[in-house]
């Protein structure tokens, strides 16, 4: 991921899932998408933004630097700069470990000299199972105190551009979600949404049932007159 900053205006290129974040009055948001496999299901709807950090799939790109094919870089939609602004590259050692929110307050609430240091700590505490590379560029000061500014995580800014074309899944899966511990399903097919085939599910769950009391009654009429036999 890279930046060009020419006079207010940013421009902003990525391949893979390394990210570029713009944080403006204590609101983060995510300047680039991740070119990987469950991007595609969150932009299809069949994962959440929120699930999508422990989705099975999160690690697999659908580009990146050292493909056979020289892959084209995505370039995003030009920034024009506020006086104060910061933006954020950095790897998924990073983003991977910490969450939006946890950046943001480290980079509104520290010392801009202390902020990549302790953001580096914090990934490593975590876990550390990537490499932390970041870049922190600070668009001029700050026109008030950052730190009494509330910390929220802002719509990512690609959204409003349009979805890509993509296949539909599948192979549902199951994902345990990180803050309810229950495993639920996140990838739901639309065919086995349907009303005919929730229909034919139920009907299908039946069949056991109805198979086990066949068998019970026919052994209690066997039993009865083999007993009267008797």
């Amino acid at each position: 991921v890279c930046c060009f900053v020419s006079d207010n205006t940013v421009y902003t290129a990525h391949v893979g899932d390394s990210r570029a974040y713009l944080l403006r009055q204590g609101v983060i948001s995510l300047i680039t998408e991740d070119h990987t496999v469950v991007q595609d299901l969150v932009r299809a709807g069949y994962v959440t933004s929120e699930d999508a950090a422990y989705h099975p799939s999160s690690g697999i790109l659908t580009k990146c630097l050292g493909q056979m094919e020289i892959s084209d870089p995505e370039f995003s939609k030009p920034i024009t700069l506020q006086e104060g602004d910061r933006l954020l590259l950095c790897s998924d050692g990073l983003s991977g470990m910490l969450d939006d929110d946890e950046m943001a307050e480290i980079m509104f609430h520290e010392d801009q000299d202390n902020a990549a240091r302790i953001m580096v700590e914090m990934a490593n505490e975590a876990g550390g199972f990537d490499n932390i590379t970041l870049i922190h560029y600070a668009h001029g000061d700050y026109q008030e105190d950052p730190k009494l500014w509330p910390i929220k995580v802002g719509r990512p800014l690609y959204e409003d551009e349009p979805p890509p074309s993509t296949e539909e899944p599948t192979v549902p899966f199951k994902l345990k979600s990180k803050k309810d511990g229950q495993l639920r399903d996140t990838l739901i097919l639309t065919a086995l949404s349907s009303p005919d085939m929730r229909k034919k599910k139920e009907s299908q769950k039946l069949l056991p049932i109805i198979i086990a009391v066949m068998v019970i009654l026919l052994g209690l009429v066997v039993w009865y007159f083999g007993g009267v036999g008797i």
